[in-house]
């Protein structure tokens, strides 16, 4: 149902100003249009939040579906700590999905030569025998140098994945970076980020027990946001703030009632 909306402004002492929006705010009839500059301290603190909170329900959502036990959740004790504990389980979701995909990445780079060991190489390097891993588009490719063994290690539409070993000295035309690490050793990394994200993907679908708390608690801040934006947009002078807004006409009658009782 549509109801019909009268403008009104309400005066004040300058110093009544904070009592006068708590006193609206009980009241809860006006919608306040802020005026003037509304750059505050406190405002912007709520919009941060409100940005923060309204980023974790969203967020927390996502995990809901999964999660079709929460009727036995826990009351919420403390919201805002709940909603940090999210947006830093999410941080540290987003780092361990990149550092996994970097890992399978370096693991289909490395795949072609084996279970190749770089730090056997470079033992071996001092000493005095160079290796060098190599990708050539064909063997008719390949080009041994003089000192060196070739042996190949993978042959096929991606090309000759293949490794030289020997004393000797020059560049190598097809010659790849060696790696700082062995296959087994970045799949270990990658079981490991594996269960990182799983138990991170688990405190996220139970934070999702916090939904109905935090929805309460952004709309909470949703009220006083638009209050602090009254209070920093206020129109005042040395004696007189006021402030505008709408009041639905049923509850004019309420709010005339209020401004007798505090003298606005």
């Amino acid at each position: 149902m549509i109801v019909p909306m009268q403008k009104v402004t309400v005066l004040c002492l300058a110093g009544e100003r904070d009592r006068a929006l708590q006193s609206l705010g009980e009241l809860g009839v006006v919608h306040l249009v802020p005026l003037g500059a509304t750059e505050d301290a406190d405002l912007n603190k709520c919009r941060d939040d409100l940005v923060q909170t309204r980023r974790a329900l969203a967020l927390l959502k996502t995990y809901a579906a999964d999660h079709a036990a929460a009727s036995a959740a826990q009351p919420i004790r403390d919201v805002p700590a709940a909603i940090r504990e999210c947006l830093d389980a999410d941080r540290q979701y987003q780092i361990a999905l990149e550092e996994a995909a970097v890992l399978e990445d370096a693991i289909a780079t490395q795949l072609p030569y084996g279970d190749f060991d770089p730090a056997l190489a470079r033992d071996v390097a001092a000493g005095g025998v160079r290796v060098a891993l190599c990708h050539a588009g064909n063997e008719a490719d390949i080009d041994v140098p003089a000192g060196a063994v070739c042996t190949v290690l993978q042959s096929g539409k991606a090309g000759v994945y293949y490794a030289l070993a020997g004393v000797f000295e020059g560049p190598v035309v097809d010659e790849r970076p060696m790696p700082e690490r062995s296959v087994n050793a970045l799949r270990s990394d990658r079981a490991t980020i594996a269960a990182r994200v799983d138990a991170l993907e688990k405190k996220l679908r139970a934070l999702a027990d916090a939904i109905p708390a935090i929805r309460e608690y952004a709309q909470r801040l949703d009220v006083r946001r638009a209050f602090c934006e009254a209070r920093a947009g206020m129109g005042a002078n040395q004696t007189v703030a006021y402030l505008q807004g709408f009041c639905p006409k049923p509850d004019s009658a309420a709010l005339r009632a209020e401004a007798v009782r505090h003298g606005w």
